[in-house]
């Protein structure tokens, strides 16, 4: 037989071979290839991240609605003494413990916001 000749058979393809990798080398490292853990602790971050910008948003909106009120009392001409009795009566009621942070002192404060927007007569 010749250098061109081989023992296969005709139209069998001799594989190509590659040289032998080290394991480490086989494995790939990085974004791309993130296991259930990793994925869970990605996701438990984005979840912190969320929860931030929430609170965030949340307390932005009901502290502007709490110093829209704040400002409206103290306008010139005020609100009638009738509002402004239903308002401070509406503050004085709400009771918070903010350092064990609730959800329900959230959404009292919340509640208080709205009920003093609503109290005042519209500008």
């Amino acid at each position: 037989m010749s250098a061109r000749q081989s023992s296969r058979p005709t139209g069998v393809r001799r594989r190509a071979t590659r040289p032998a990798r080290p394991a480490a080398a086989t494995r790939r490292a990085g974004p791309h290839t993130t296991g259930p853990t990793e994925q869970l602790v990605a996701q438990l971050r984005d979840a912190k991240i969320a929860l931030h910008q929430a609170l965030a948003s949340f307390a932005e909106r009901v502290s502007a609605q709490l110093e829209r009120a704040a400002e409206a009392a103290g306008a010139d001409p005020p609100p009638s003494r009738a509002v402004l009795a239903a308002m401070a009566k509406r503050a004085a009621g709400v009771k918070l413990k903010p350092e064990r942070g609730r959800l329900k002192d959230l959404a009292r404060l919340h509640e208080l916001a709205e009920d003093l927007a609503d109290l005042l007569p519209d500008a």
